[in-house]
């Protein structure tokens, strides 16, 4: 791995990779008033090593998570379950969860009003729910894990009242 210090802007600005492609910049923090930025950059036969070894240990690791997963009680966290076929990132069930929790504080206010009807719930819901999530297969898992109960009973009822 070669290391490429420089010691100003205008160095970076100048500075031909020869065809190497950087990995990662860092920046430093300021030292006597200058900023100090590491290029590094991996040569050719080293570098196609390194990341071929990388995509190898990535590929290796998606197999042994598929494997993993086969060996998952579904039944006992069927929505985790869910999320990890689905591919879905930390931030997208992160933010699913947190409109649910706001979706279940709507529901219980417009039932403390006395409203009986929740079609638009479910239309919230089916709308903001991810692409690879199915409405149905989703809202089941959510139920059998215990999360939202009585949003989700209702949202229940309403996709067999619709079908």
């Amino acid at each position: 791995m070669a290391l490429t210090l420089h010691r100003s802007w205008r160095e970076i600005n100048h500075f031909s990779f020869s065809g190497h492609k950087p990995i990662f910049l860092l920046v430093n923090a300021h030292k006597f008033g200058k900023i100090y930025v590491k290029t590094v950059t991996f040569s050719s036969p080293k570098g196609a090593r390194y990341m071929e070894s990388l995509e190898k240990r990535v590929a290796k690791l998606e197999f042994h998570q598929s494997l993993l997963l086969e060996m998952v009680d579904e039944t006992k966290k069927p929505f985790y379950s869910l999320v990890i076929r689905a591919d879905l990132t930390k931030e997208e069930v992160d933010a699913f969860l947190s409109f649910c929790q706001e979706l279940a504080e709507q529901y219980e206010r417009q039932k403390a009003e006395g409203l009986t009807i929740f079609t638009p719930l479910l239309v919230q819901f089916a709308g903001m729910l991810h692409p690879n999530l199915p409405l149905e297969q989703t809202v089941d898992a959510m139920l059998a894990q215990q999360l939202f109960v009585p949003l989700m009973t209702e949202l229940k009822t309403l996709i067999q009242t619709v079908n």
